[in-house]
C-alpha cells in the first residue's frame, strides 16, 4: 500500500483581490442592480439577501471588487420614520410587520387588562372589560362554546 503526504498548506488559487468595504449612497434601481454613486464614481451592485428593498437617497456600505459589488450594509433613509421611537415613557415601533417570538410564554399587561400565549397554544384575555366589535360578520369557532 502507497501511502501520500498530505500538506497542511491549501492549494493555491488565484483569486482578485477584494477591496475594503465603500461608502456609497444609492442613485437608482436598475432591475435586480442598484446604481450607486461613491467617491470615485458610480458604480453597479446587487442588494445582500438580508436587507430590504433601497430607495434614492439611501446611504449603504459595499464590498467586493469592480463588476461584483454587493451591497452589505444599509442605513435608514432620511425621509424614513424612526422605526423605533421612545419618548417620556412611551415605546413606538414603525415596522411592516412585527414578530415576537418567545420559547415558553408572552404576556402583554396594562393595568388589569392582560393577553397571554404559551406554547401549547393557549390565549388568555383578561380585563375589566372586553370589546370584541366587528363591521362585518363575526365568528365564534370551538369544539364548544360556553357562555356565562
Amino acid at each position: 500500500m502507497r501511502k501520500t503526504a498530505l500538506s497542511a498548506q491549501p492549494a493555491a488559487t488565484a483569486t482578485p483581490a477584494q477591496s475594503a468595504p465603500i461608502a456609497a449612497r444609492v442613485v437608482a434601481q436598475e432591475g435586480a442592480q442598484y446604481r450607486l454613486q461613491t467617491d470615485s464614481g458610480e458604480v453597479c451592485a446587487s442588494l445582500a439577501t438580508h436587507l430590504p428593498p433601497l430607495a434614492p437617497g439611501q446611504d449603504v456600505l459595499i464590498a467586493g471588487m469592480p463588476g461584483a459589488y454587493l451591497v452589505i450594509a444599509a442605513w435608514p433613509h432620511p425621509d424614513a420614520p424612526p422605526l423605533l421611537q421612545m419618548q417620556e415613557g412611551r415605546l413606538r415601533i414603525h415596522a411592516a410587520q412585527l414578530q415576537l417570538d418567545a420559547l415558553q410564554e408572552l404576556e402583554l399587561v396594562c393595568g388589569d387588562a392582560r393577553i397571554r400565549l404559551n406554547l401549547a397554544g393557549q390565549v388568555q384575555i383578561s380585563g375589566n372589560h372586553i370589546l370584541s366589535s366587528a363591521v362585518h360578520s363575526q365568528r365564534i369557532e370551538g369544539g364548544s362554546i360556553d357562555l356565562n
